[in-house]
Protein backbone atom coordinates (compact mmCIF):
# COMPACT_ATOMS: atom_id res chain seq x y z
CA UNK A 1 0.00 0.00 0.00
CA UNK A 2 1.27 3.45 -0.65
CA UNK A 3 1.01 6.06 0.84
CA UNK A 4 0.39 10.39 -0.49
CA UNK A 5 2.29 13.24 0.87
CA UNK A 6 2.42 17.04 0.07
CA UNK A 7 6.19 18.56 0.39
CA UNK A 8 6.30 22.01 -1.32
CA UNK A 9 3.49 22.16 -3.69
CA UNK A 10 4.41 18.81 -4.96
CA UNK A 11 2.91 15.12 -4.10
CA UNK A 12 4.73 11.97 -3.35
CA UNK A 13 3.94 8.16 -2.64
CA UNK A 14 5.38 7.24 0.26
CA UNK A 15 6.48 3.32 1.48
CA UNK A 16 4.69 4.35 4.90
CA UNK A 17 2.23 6.44 6.33
CA UNK A 18 3.84 9.48 7.22
CA UNK A 19 2.32 11.68 10.28
CA UNK A 20 1.40 15.18 9.71
CA UNK A 21 3.92 17.79 8.35
CA UNK A 22 6.06 14.66 7.53
CA UNK A 23 8.98 14.73 6.44
CA UNK A 24 9.59 18.47 7.39
CA UNK A 25 10.28 20.98 5.83
CA UNK A 26 14.21 21.19 6.22
CA UNK A 27 14.33 17.67 4.67
CA UNK A 28 15.43 17.36 1.23
CA UNK A 29 16.17 15.06 -1.95
CA UNK A 30 19.65 14.07 -1.63
CA UNK A 31 22.23 11.50 -3.23
CA UNK A 32 24.47 9.67 -1.32
CA UNK A 33 26.71 7.14 -2.38
CA UNK A 34 26.75 4.98 -0.07
CA UNK A 35 24.72 4.73 3.42
CA UNK A 36 24.87 1.90 5.73
CA UNK A 37 21.70 0.06 7.38
CA UNK A 38 21.06 -3.50 10.00
CA UNK A 39 18.99 -5.84 7.87
CA UNK A 40 17.73 -9.26 9.39
CA UNK A 41 18.08 -10.94 5.79
CA UNK A 42 21.08 -11.02 2.61
CA UNK A 43 19.75 -10.04 -0.12
CA UNK A 44 17.71 -7.60 2.03
CA UNK A 45 13.97 -7.67 2.14
CA UNK A 46 11.61 -4.47 1.94
CA UNK A 47 10.64 -5.11 6.11
CA UNK A 48 14.33 -4.50 6.75
CA UNK A 49 14.32 -0.97 5.13
CA UNK A 50 10.94 -0.16 7.17
CA UNK A 51 10.30 2.37 10.44
CA UNK A 52 10.40 1.89 14.00
CA UNK A 53 6.55 3.29 13.58
CA UNK A 54 5.81 0.33 10.88
CA UNK A 55 7.44 -2.12 13.61
CA UNK A 56 5.70 -0.43 17.02
CA UNK A 57 3.85 2.45 18.56
CA UNK A 58 6.55 5.75 19.67
CA UNK A 59 7.00 6.09 22.96
CA UNK A 60 5.70 9.80 24.60
CA UNK A 61 9.08 11.55 24.12
CA UNK A 62 9.52 10.32 20.46
CA UNK A 63 9.47 12.44 17.23
CA UNK A 64 6.44 11.21 15.40
CA UNK A 65 8.05 12.12 11.86
CA UNK A 66 11.76 10.99 12.93
CA UNK A 67 10.23 7.89 14.76
CA UNK A 68 8.40 6.84 11.09
CA UNK A 69 11.93 7.15 8.83
CA UNK A 70 14.24 4.51 8.14
CA UNK A 71 17.57 5.22 9.46
CA UNK A 72 20.60 4.77 7.80
CA UNK A 73 24.06 5.94 8.74
CA UNK A 74 26.97 7.93 6.41
CA UNK A 75 29.69 5.70 7.67
CA UNK A 76 30.16 1.91 8.83
CA UNK A 77 32.01 3.17 11.79
CA UNK A 78 28.90 5.81 13.22
CA UNK A 79 26.46 2.58 12.57
CA UNK A 80 28.86 0.30 14.94
CA UNK A 81 29.00 3.71 17.36
CA UNK A 82 25.40 4.92 17.17
CA UNK A 83 23.57 1.92 17.61
CA UNK A 84 25.49 -1.17 18.98
CA UNK A 85 22.82 -2.84 20.30
CA UNK A 86 21.30 -3.60 16.67
CA UNK A 87 23.89 -5.92 16.45
CA UNK A 88 22.61 -8.51 18.73
CA UNK A 89 19.41 -8.38 16.66
CA UNK A 90 20.53 -7.74 12.94
CA UNK A 91 22.59 -10.59 11.03
CA UNK A 92 24.04 -8.00 8.32
CA UNK A 93 25.03 -4.03 7.90
CA UNK A 94 24.55 -3.19 3.76
CA UNK A 95 25.54 -0.32 2.07
CA UNK A 96 23.47 0.86 -0.07
CA UNK A 97 23.33 3.89 -2.53
CA UNK A 98 20.09 6.51 -2.36
CA UNK A 99 19.50 8.71 -4.99
CA UNK A 100 17.51 11.67 -5.16
CA UNK A 101 14.62 9.82 -6.51
CA UNK A 102 14.49 7.48 -3.39
CA UNK A 103 13.54 9.65 -1.05
CA UNK A 104 13.27 12.63 1.45
CA UNK A 105 16.71 12.93 3.78
CA UNK A 106 17.93 15.04 6.54
CA UNK A 107 21.28 14.30 8.16
CA UNK A 108 22.28 15.21 11.57
CA UNK A 109 25.82 13.69 13.16
CA UNK A 110 26.22 10.90 10.80
CA UNK A 111 22.40 9.69 11.41
CA UNK A 112 19.97 10.08 8.66
CA UNK A 113 16.44 9.97 8.43
CA UNK A 114 15.39 8.81 5.10
CA UNK A 115 11.65 9.09 4.18
CA UNK A 116 11.39 6.23 1.47
CA UNK A 117 9.17 6.68 -1.64
CA UNK A 118 7.28 3.80 -2.79
CA UNK A 119 9.55 2.96 -5.98
CA UNK A 120 12.48 2.86 -3.54
CA UNK A 121 14.44 -0.18 -4.37
CA UNK A 122 17.80 -0.96 -2.36
CA UNK A 123 21.02 -1.82 -4.50
CA UNK A 124 23.53 -3.18 -2.10
CA UNK A 125 26.97 -2.34 -2.71
CA UNK A 126 28.30 -3.79 0.50
CA UNK A 127 27.76 -6.83 2.76
CA UNK A 128 28.98 -7.02 6.26
CA UNK A 129 27.85 -9.91 8.18
CA UNK A 130 27.49 -8.79 11.79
Amino acid sequence: MAFMAEVAGSTYEYMEDLPPLCPPDYAELKAYDGVWRYVTSYPPVPSDFQSWAAIKEAPPTADPCRWASCSVFLTKDAAYKKLPKMRARHKFLVKIAITAKCGFTHCRDLHIDFWRFKSFKPTVLEVEAI
